[in-house]
């Protein structure tokens, strides 16, 4: 198996993992179950309170469900947009080098044109049709408020992803000129690193501080260390690194949690002045969720190369996999549309139980269900699933 399609093999099964996680972000559904505020951590004991039976007692089953639901979508499941913002970043600049010439620009921005801007502006107006067969009342029909929700995004909140991916490569030239150099790319990312920290006291910005520095290290990573991340390695190797890197990040969620908790403010202030929690608070969150996100990536790579030395076969890809991006761009409606209806049908002393189970089976719902109408629309409506899924 040559190496080019053994990352590509890898990448598929990245993104299908890091789609996995993004459904369990959205999939959190304890707010259905009644007596619910947010904010319930699986590390603390704060939330302890939140839901009460009617004479007022604590209902600590339910505590449970919605902390082990954010251990899913909070902690793990924060590394997904992350982990997306480098593959595309990584792939975007992957063979491209030191020198980007006009027509190699042409060429990229054009393929990301068919695979990104069509249909992040398509799939924004089918959620707006979707709003108006749902609650027709709460939306405004003038163009002006058409064209605002086709091109924020405004019915359909998970492409905040897309519309960043769209801006960060329209400045590809920039991102390009700072990072073609290692020791000043490398300058340069620690600079996007501090942007995230405190590019939140900038008003006015449109790219997201985050992802600015997520996609600045895929970028990195594939112009100065493509060699090192597509060659053959020994399967254990990675293994451990992703291993090693998720006990890392997962330490430094603790402190993050340790840091928020009321109860300990005492002894934080002691170390942090008051005036610069936040700022500690959101270094931890970056590097926790980037740190996970490459943890993911080099854990799937050592499984898939356990596999290929144990099987003497190379590792593929099956169908569902193949359409990460339509999974992604169905998943929200699917969600909403079945939380919702546990909750109304579902009696209320089992709803609990039930949005629990739900939860965890909606990523199988979510795939397979985009992969049912996937393969309808390839075999009926080529064309239209070409348009859709930009090509993928």
């Amino acid at each position: 198996m040559s190496d080019d399609r053994r990352f590509n093999t890898l990448i598929i099964y990245t993104s299908f993992a890091l789609t996995v996680l993004v459904i369990f972000v959205h999939a959190f559904n304890m707010e259905y179950a009644g007596n619910l505020l947010t904010g319930i951590s699986f590390f603390t004991g704060s939330g302890s309170a939140l839901y009460q039976d009617a004479d007022g007692s604590a209902m600590a089953l339910p505590l449970l469900f919605a902390r082990v639901e954010n251990l899913f979508s909070e902690t793990l499941g924060q590394a997904a947009v992350p982990g997306f913002f480098m593959i595309s970043a990584y792939l975007f600049y992957r063979n491209i080098g030191k020198r980007l010439t006009f027509d190699m620009l042409g060429k990229k921005w054009k393929s990301r044109i068919r695979s990104l801007l069509v249909p992040y502006l398509l799939w924004n107006l089918f959620y707006l049709f979707v709003n108006i067969a749902v609650d027709r009342g709460a939306v405004e029909l003038s163009p002006e408020s058409v064209f605002f929700a086709v091109v924020n995004y405004s019915y359909n909140p998970v492409f905040w992803y897309m519309k960043q991916l769209i801006l960060l490569t329209v400045f590809a030239p920039f991102i390009h000129a700072a990072l073609k150099n290692r020791s000043v790319g490398a300058a340069f990312l620690i600079g996007a690193f501090l942007l995230s920290v405190f590019w939140a006291e900038i008003p006015y910005h449109i790219i997201n501080e985050d992802a600015l520095f997520y996609y600045m290290s895929g970028a990195y990573i594939s112009l100065h260390l493509k060699d090192r991340v597509e060659k053959r390695k020994n399967a254990g190797a990675p293994l451990i690194a992703g291993i090693m890197l998720f006990v890392l990040a997962f330490f430094l969620q603790g402190v993050n949690y340790f840091i928020q908790a009321p109860q300990n403010a005492v002894v934080v202030t002691s170390v942090v002045p008051s005036e610069h929690i936040a700022e500690a608070v959101t270094t931890l969150t970056v590097l926790c969720r980037a740190l996970m996100s490459v943890g993911i990536f080099f854990i799937t790579e050592g499984i898939l190369g356990y596999y290929e030395e144990k099987s003497g076969k190379e590792p593929k890809a099956p169908g569902f996999m193949k359409i990460n991006f339509f999974i992604y761009a169905t998943h929200y409606l699917i969600i909403k549309a079945l939380n919702k209806t546990a909750e109304l049908l579902a009696p209320e002393f089992s709803r609990y139980y039930i949005l629990f189970a739900l939860y965890f089976v909606m990523p199988f719902i979510c795939v397979f269900t985009a992969y049912g109408i996937s393969r309808f629309l390839k075999k009926y409506l080529p064309r239209f699933w070409n348009v859709i899924s930009g090509g993928r």
